[in-house]
């Protein structure tokens, strides 16, 4: 590890983010003191597993860290809109971005689309005697949700194992995609392994276009 190296901490469901300063401290957004502080290395990792976040392009080492520095003291905590790792992000980046909090965000639109799209077909169901929509109803059923589960916790096992976060994403939504059209299959056989290919598609979709 080196200075200005953007620091990843386990634990569990989620990740703890700092910047690494050089001489044996790290910089953090601390949620228990509401804002910025300097800590000891040790604390930072509390006895953990501490993994370096890669960039394929970010500041220089010194930009990160006077960045970091400057930071130091100033109050302010959100889970969802300032966290550490949107700090920690923005000091290597410039940018405010938070991989945990977009996964999440993700995962909830698209098993909004789920429930909607079951609701919709329900209804075309009871009002048509075409198979085909009554196949779809049948297929678009709550456990299609289960593939989300999947793919979030693939997705945070990745993160936490030191993967980036799009590669992470990535084997995420291979995971969930895999995981629906299985599911639809077993429901609804070829027909029902498109549909859910389709109603997952539809759901990341819109979690990219609603979370970016």
């Amino acid at each position: 590890m080196a200075s200005g190296d953007h620091l990843v901490v386990p634990y569990g469901c989620y990740t703890h983010h700092g910047i690494d300063i050089g001489d044996g401290t790290v910089v953090t957004l601390s949620k228990e003191r509401n804002g910025v502080v300097r800590i000891r290395y040790t604390d930072f990792c509390d006895g953990r597993a501490v993994f370096v976040r890669e960039y394929d392009k970010c500041y220089r080492p010194n930009t990160v860290v006077s960045r970091a520095l400057r930071c130091v003291g100033r109050k302010g905590y959100h889970l969802l809109y300032r966290n550490c790792e949107h700090f920690a992000t923005w000091c290597k980046t410039g940018r405010f971005e938070s991989a945990q909090v977009r996964t999440v965000m993700r995962r909830l639109v698209a098993v909004k689309t789920k429930l909607a799209v079951k609701t919709a077909t329900k209804v075309l169901a009871k009002n048509t005697s075409k198979l085909i929509v009554k196949r779809a109803a049948r297929v678009a059923t709550p456990s299609l949700i289960a593939a989300d589960i999947v793919q979030l916790g693939v997705e945070i096992a990745a993160c936490n194992s030191g993967i980036h976060p799009g590669r992470a994403a990535l084997l995420g939504r291979g995971a969930g995609l895999i995981t629906s059209v299985g599911i639809g299959a077993a429901v609804g056989g070829l027909f029902g392994g498109i549909v859910a290919g389709a109603v997952w598609t539809i759901g990341e979709l819109l979690g990219e276009l609603i979370c970016s």
